[in-house]
């Protein structure tokens, strides 16, 4: 106790030592000190005072009491030498103490495994919940105050009107009793809201805050997990690299045609790749000591490791892609999103292609082929037109293809109209390619004056004249075939059938030649003297009775 006075007299006697004339004001931590060395100094006494009489009673209760009493002032003692020098030094002696040693177990494991986590967190948002906690503090401590200072009151009002004994004697051990509470939440309040002043001094704005912990972040932690990054990108890139180099110089890659057993290489690389890649990135975090960023990243692959569970079947049936055993298979013929593609090299991404097509390459992650199903195709046509082609579709649009692509296909009709069509719409409309040859059929009618000849010299009269015309116009590489046949004896005239077929040189002028028919076949008629009937309405007249 003698030691405590004394540095309890340097510590407020080194203004005056340092020149100082007048004493200088008494601050919050002043007064907060001088109360606490106060009430450090009354209940040494009393632990002496206590000690004393515990050695000097003959009654073991009495002693038992006196015991009891010493070990809580001394609990108590400790308490406010802690709170003495957290005043002091303006620091939180708390948490200081000795470390228990805990038994082995598993959430001891994991909670040992998250705390440099769970630290980094608490340490960002350290100002804030030690200032609430202390406001917690400090509203319980003005609670147990306000309910000491009512029964302080209370208890002398009592005092005053009962001075006889026992009652008297009682109510002045419990008044001096419940003061003595008062006093220490009253002494407890002063040293809260002084810890809670000093926080409030020492406190930055938020947005200071999140800018030192942002800065923190990229000065150090930013920088082993650019490395991390780094490692892990450079690892998959020399791994895909040497992949690469090995199939070159594999007899089994150089073989025709990719084989299971290869397949099977080309997983075991991949797969191998990625653990490599992960490897460095978490040895690089592991020799930086950054145990906040190793452990997010143990986080990540445990959650991944988890979800994998649940999605492995999913898994097995992309390797089983990847080995060219599933629904779908290289080289084989798929309609995806309403077109037909060929299934290029299958890899965590698959090419599809369709050379028809311009820009007819689609890229697709393994998961989008699982609901595929492929066939075998050897001489099919990837698309019903190329560009340049001459169409019929079935609104009747006549035109030729200036564009196809996966996604439109654009028509430029006579006169320069351009129509576009989504392309599975485009198929849906049941494109007629004329340039890959066509058939025009027309159909023309005489007058039955002329039956005599109708089947034996007309036929052959159309035919020669229609022939020797479109020879004339288109060449004779562009027909393939013309023939007139009597086609039916008709109700006012005797009709013929024109067939006419033509390779695709002919197709630009498929809506010319049905009027360069009809054309002709007049102009037959006027040099031959032969009648064009129209429609005749006969009305017969019945006898008269």
């Amino acid at each position: 106790m003698i030691r405590f006075i004394l540095y309890l007299t340097l510590l407020f006697a080194l203004p005056i030592a340092s020149g100082q004339d007048a004493p200088a004001p008494v601050n919050k931590q002043e007064e907060a000190l001088q109360s606490l060395a106060i009430e450090i100094t009354k209940i040494e006494e009393e632990i002496d005072v206590d000690e004393t009489n515990r050695l000097e009673s003959p009654n073991s209760d009495e002693q038992a009491t006196f015991t009891t009493n010493i070990e809580t002032k001394k609990v108590r003692l400790e308490t406010l030498k802690i709170e003495f020098i957290s005043v002091a030094a303006n620091v939180d002696l708390s948490s200081a103490g000795d470390v228990i040693e805990e038994p082995l177990t598993l959430s001891g494991e994991v909670t040992s495994l998250l705390r440099p986590l769970i630290d980094e967190l608490k340490d960002a948002t350290s100002g804030p919940r030690d200032m609430e906690a202390l406001r917690a503090k400090i509203n319980e401590a003005e609670e147990r105050q306000g309910t000491a200072d009512t029964i302080v009151s209370a208890i002398k009002k009592q005092a005053e009107k009962h001075e006889e004994e026992p009652l008297a004697s009682v109510l002045k051990e419990r008044l001096k009793d419940w003061q003595k509470k008062a006093n220490d939440a009253k002494l407890s309040l002063e040293v809260l809201e002084l810890q809670l002043s000093d926080l409030e001094a020492k406190s930055v704005p938020i947005v200071d805050s999140l800018s030192a912990i942002l800065q923190n972040f990229f000065r150090n932690r930013g920088l082993h997990l650019l490395i991390a990054l780094l490692v892990f990108g450079l690892t998959l890139f020399f791994t895909e690299k040497g992949c690469g180099v090995f199939q070159k110089i594999s007899p089994l890659h150089r073989a025709k045609g990719r084989s299971l057993s290869t397949r099977i290489l080309d997983l075991i690389f991949l797969i191998a790749g990625f653990a490599m890649a992960l490897s460095g990135a978490i040895l690089v975090l592991y020799l930086a000591n950054d145990w906040v960023l190793l452990t997010l990243v143990l986080l990540f692959i445990i959650g991944a490791l988890w979800v994998g569970k649940q999605a492995l079947p999913k898994i097995f049936d992309q390797m089983k892609l990847m080995l060219n055993l599933g629904a779908i298979r290289e080289g084989e013929r798929v309609i995806f999103e309403g077109l037909p593609w060929e299934v290029k090299n299958i890899n965590v991404y698959t090419d599809l292609v369709n050379p028809a097509l311009t820009g007819g390459v689609r890229r697709l992650p393994i998961k989008d082929l699982l609901e595929l199903r492929s066939r075998v195709s050897d001489s099919e046509e990837w698309f019903p037109c190329s560009n340049g082609d001459w169409l019929i579709l079935s609104d009747e649009t006549y035109g030729r293809v200036v564009e196809q692509t996966p996604e439109y296909v654009e028509i430029i009709q006579r006169g320069g109209a351009r129509k576009f069509y989504p392309t599975p719409a485009f198929l849906e409309m049941a494109p007629m390619n004329l340039s890959r040859n066509f058939r025009i059929r027309s159909t023309f009618g005489i007058d039955y004056s002329h039956q005599a000849i109708s089947t034996t010299e007309v036929p052959s009269i159309f035919e020669e004249r229609i022939t020797k015309e479109l020879v004339g116009i288109l060449g004779l590489e562009a027909i393939k075939n013309i023939s007139v046949q009597f086609k039916s004896a008709g109700a006012s005239s005797l009709d013929y059938e024109i067939l006419a077929d033509f390779t695709g040189q002919a197709a630009s002028k498929y809506s010319q030649l049905h009027r360069t028919i009809q054309r002709i076949c007049v102009d037959v008629c006027n040099e031959q003297n032969w009648v064009i009937p129209f429609t005749q309405i006969t009305v017969h007249q019945m006898a008269a009775e």
